[in-house]
């Protein structure tokens, strides 16, 4: 997964690996980093060749709301250009990562429609 900027100054045109396209973006350091927006157009993805699109979904965050519309936004973009969507999903700081938290969060995203679903890493076993 990477952003635009990277596929276009980086990886070779010619490549014929799969790339998931980073939509979404923020902040960077200094304020809450949940309070996302799309940052990608639909048209820019297929025009690069990508083989899907992400975003992060912040559940329980104080920009849920936000989140879960740029998922529902990409995937109604993506629909019509045959172009799946990733919900990544984040953890805020004062989060707990358990199984109670990944289920909700998996479940939400599943049902605002995206088809591909990514969790982080867990060290406890569920």
């Amino acid at each position: 997964m990477c952003t635009r900027g990277i596929l276009r100054s980086v990886v070779p045109p010619a490549t014929n690996k799969p790339v998931v396209l980073r939509a979404s973006g923020a902040n960077s350091i200094l304020a809450e980093l949940s309070n996302e927006a799309v940052a990608l157009s639909m048209d820019d993805a297929v025009r690069l060749n990508s083989c899907a699109v992400a975003a992060q979904v912040y559940i329980g965050s104080e920009y849920e709301h936000q989140s879960i519309k740029n998922i529902i936004q990409l995937v109604d973009a993506g629909m019509k250009v045959g172009m799946p969507t990733m919900a990544v999903t984040g953890v805020g700081k004062d989060m707990v990562r358990d199984q109670r938290y990944f289920s909700l969060a998996t479940r939400i995203a599943a049902e605002m429609g995206a088809q591909i679903i990514k969790n982080l890493l867990c060290r406890k076993r569920f």
